[in-house]
């Protein structure tokens, strides 16, 4: 019998979501659709009552309880906050869930931003007979060193791994794909788009006039067509999570088949209905486009390489060869205006 397991990772920007933030669960939560549900916060504060979000859903959704729970401090653009990842289980079938347990990667200040890296929540699932366990990791990880990144992912594979942390790459696949029937690692992951594509390719994949750049990305992502020649420079697509590791992450397409809208960068400084990303999510033509993703100017990034926007939060998996991972829907949600990311949703179907 599958198991239908949701995902939802938010980069909040120093801002604390509300239970009312998750809007597109609302529906199918409250009529209990999927067994499973993991949400991964990065950047995020607690609310008034010290509290995060996954912790404050099961108020709205009373068919579900929170079974896991794990933060981690960190420092962004000198102000405090914490990533998160929480989990909610149905009740009818929470008594199948065992062997919970939560950790994070190592957490090491360094000058004025730390906090990068990950929380972790491993458990067993004896739902419809899969007695399998699996891992659920939420990352954010560095947005500027590719070794920082690097490393970070191995320390997070190999925390839930549970082997020494000086184990190869090989070795860490290798206990992954023993222990698990599939690890799920999601979050921040802050790999941009490269416009000279990815590694490998010699000349460039795209130009645009140098005078006119934000014009032509906007007109290029409001269309769905002309979005696909975004794709091959997603940078994801090199990261160790695929080359060494054998990650599956799909491409950011929704069960319709449309390419949904990069999550990252929005521009969220003005509240309210004239808000231009939330604009675009009413009508997303390039003009609005433009205003929601380019308003402040910053096109390219010259000290990373790439452009300063994409599809920077991911859902992605590795499972065993036991272990189906069945995509039922994937689509960010624009009209949700608190920060400079928009969250993103994957459901699936596993069994």
């Amino acid at each position: 019998m599958p198991v239908k397991i949701w995902f939802a990772t938010w980069n909040c920007e120093n801002m604390a979501p509300t239970p009312e933030h998750m809007r597109y669960f609302l529906h199918e939560l409250r009529s209990g659709v999927p067994d499973l549900v993991v949400v991964g916060l990065q950047e995020a504060n607690k609310d008034k009552e010290g509290k995060f979000v996954a912790e404050r859903m099961t108020a709205l959704y009373p068919n579900y309880t929170l079974i896991a729970s794990q933060a981690m401090p960190g420092m962004t653009k000198m102000k405090r906050n914490f990533q998160h990842i929480g989990v909610l289980v149905k009740r009818s079938v929470a008594g199948n869930v065992t062997d919970i347990a939560t950790q994070v990667s190592d957490n090491k200040v360094k000058l004025k931003e730390y906090g990068k890296g990950g929380v972790i929540a491993t458990m067993k699932l004896n739902i419809g007979g899969t007695g399998q366990e699996f891992a659920f990791i939420s990352a954010h990880l560095d947005s500027k060193k590719e070794k920082s990144r690097t490393k970070q992912i191995t320390t997070l594979l190999t925390k839930a791994a549970g082997i020494p942390m000086d184990s190869s790459p090989a070795a860490v696949q290798s206990a992954i794909r023993a222990r698990f029937g599939a690890v799920f690692f999601m979050g921040d992951l802050n790999y941009r788009l490269n416009p000279s594509g990815r590694r490998g390719m010699t000349s460039p994949f795209m130009t645009f006039n140098s005078n006119t750049p934000g014009d032509d990305l906007a007109t290029c992502i409001a269309s769905d067509a002309t979005r696909r020649i975004l794709l091959p420079m997603d940078m994801l697509l090199d990261s160790p999570l695929v080359t060494q590791y054998n990650f599956e992450f799909p491409q950011p397409i929704g069960a319709d088949g449309s390419i949904f809208l990069p999550s990252y960068k929005m521009d969220y400084r003005i509240k309210g209905s004239g808000n231009p990303c939330a604009q675009m999510a009413r009508n997303p033509n390039a003009a609005n486009i433009k205003k929601c993703y380019f308003g402040k100017g910053k096109i390219y990034n010259n000290s990373r390489k790439c452009y300063d926007f994409g599809w920077l939060d991911r859902v992605g998996f590795s499972r065993n060869g036991s272990c189906k991972v069945t995509i039922e829907d994937y689509y960010s949600d624009p009209s949700v205006v608190l920060s400079d990311h928009a969250p993103v949703v994957m459901k699936t179907t596993v069994q």
